[in-house]
């Protein structure tokens, strides 16, 4: 497990009695954790194996060895007719991963009332004037509206930014700085990274892949318009609209013969350093937007129910969607993802080597910040890289199907849903929690009875 912050200066060194028998409290210790976990000595059928957090090669080798090197000693000791201490342990270790995988697939995951307690005591709020509720939106409430494009909409250089009347928030990339409207309600936030070496190593195989992607034939031979600028960009995931009937899984085989980026699709699924970033993505905006996270998984529970066969990208992220731009340059003109649900948050992950003093700012024209946006780091927005598609929750209301279908189909529910319309936005906007609110939830749980299932703290520590 890693801290955002580290904890190591706080913890004092164990002392024990001289007569105390260590040794024999870490057995009964070992022993208790196996029979809790039901981990008997006659439990020979191995456990299905887990992933090393962050996907690495050199994590994986090590995996690999130490498993071969703990069927070596089990096998000595059982030739000796004596126990082995250590080798239960690492598999009782082994058998709580695997447990606690499979719950949070099942039930998905959680964070650590201490956990969330401490990096609100942690964060320094960016306070801005924004009135949420007049941001521009359609009539629907499941999509934004786009700037209107005029010519100079490319975001200038930074002394031009400030000239104009921004203002710059350094970032270091690892403080964690929560967006607070006029309200006080938290509508994003800077949530940083993992203080741990060996996260940047995954997003540094990241960014290669993506700069392996952009360079592939299939970008190379013509980048495809985008609002967001002149750079590829690979959409992946499931998703609904621009005339599709019904949600569908992007670059999917059709008719048994592979789409033009079938493949590329499953290479990013399957990495799991990209898998590692999406994970501490979707915690971050658990902890920062409960309310959002449930109202979107509740739906997206819903509708993966009525159509499994829809392919979430990761197990652990709740983004049905993803958006990889790649390199070797990937700047934006002033956009807004109007595709995207508006009130949604979504989750933009920096790669690369550069200088975050002297360029790859985030520069958000509704609040006049220019951001350093150091390499690694992570924000939660609303825009666009995991993100959530409006038009999954319009079908999901609609009671999964087009409102074209719903109105043909039942005049009477189409009235129903088309008057939800008008207080759509607002309602959105009630799913995000001031400060205090987050405060009060974390102190919440911490007061509450203890759960049975997992929580995962080396998502967001």
């Amino acid at each position: 497990m890693y801290f955002l912050r580290s904890l190591a200066k706080f913890v004092s060194p164990i002392e024990s009695l001289p007569n105390f028998d260590f040794g024999e409290l870490l057995w009964q210790s070992v022993a208790r954790e196996r029979e809790a976990f039901e981990v008997g000595a006659d439990a020979d059928d191995p456990e299905e194996p887990t992933e090393v957090e962050g996907g690495s090669e050199m994590a994986q080798t090590r995996s690999s060895h130490g498993d071969q090197g703990g069927k070596k000693r089990k096998a000595e000791a059982d030739e000796a007719g004596a126990r082995d201490p250590e080798l239960d342990v690492c598999r009782s270790h082994q058998c709580r991963r695997a447990k606690r995988s499979r719950i949070i697939a099942a039930e998905g995951s959680q964070i650590r009332p201490e956990v969330k307690a401490h990096i609100l005591a942690a964060s320094e709020p960016i306070p801005t004037d924004l009135n949420l509720e007049g941001l521009p939106t359609t009539c629907c409430g499941y999509r934004a509206m786009n700037y209107k494009r005029r010519a100079g909409d490319e975001i200038g250089s930074l002394e031009e930014l400030l000239d104009d009347g921004f203002r710059l928030v350094p970032w270091d990339g690892y403080g964690i700085r929560p967006f607070e409207d006029a309200n006080g309600k938290t509508f994003g936030a800077l949530v940083g990274q993992p203080n741990d070496p060996s996260y940047r190593q995954a997003c540094e195989e990241v960014y290669q892949l993506f700069l392996e992607l952009g360079q592939t034939p299939e970008f190379q031979s013509g980048v495809p318009k985008n609002v967001r600028g002149r750079f590829p960009v690979l959409n992946v995931g499931y998703t609904h609209g621009k005339g599709t009937e019904a949600p569908v899984n992007l670059h999917e085989p059709k008719n048994g013969r592979p789409s033009k980026h079938s493949a590329h699709a499953e290479a990013l699924r399957s990495n799991k350093s990209l898998e590692r970033i999406a994970t501490f993505a979707s915690s971050a905006l658990n902890l920062w937007a409960p309310k959002l996270f449930d109202y979107c998984e509740e739906r997206l529970n819903k509708l993966r129910k009525f159509a499994p066969h829809l392919r979430p990208n990761f197990p652990k992220s709740i983004f049905p969607s993803m958006a990889i731009n790649c390199g070797p340059k990937a700047w934006t003109r002033k956009h807004r993802d109007c595709m995207n649900l508006p009130f949604g948050l979504c989750a933009i992950t920096a790669l690369g080597h550069f200088d975050p003093k002297c360029g790859g700012h985030m520069a958000l024209p509704d609040l006049k910040l220019v951001i350093e946006f150091p390499p690694c780091s992570t924000m939660i927005l609303p825009s666009s890289t995991l993100f959530f598609p409006g038009g999954l929750f319009r079908y999901v209301d609609n009671g999964f199907m087009t409102e074209k279908a719903l109105k043909a189909t039942n005049k009477k529910e189409h009235e129903r849903v088309c008057s939800e319309k008008a207080t759509r936005w607002k309602m959105g906007l009630d799913l995000f929690s001031t400060r205090s609110e987050l405060e009060g939830s974390a102190q919440d749980e911490r007061t509450a009875p203890p759960s049975n299932g997992p929580f995962l703290t080396s998502h967001l520590l």
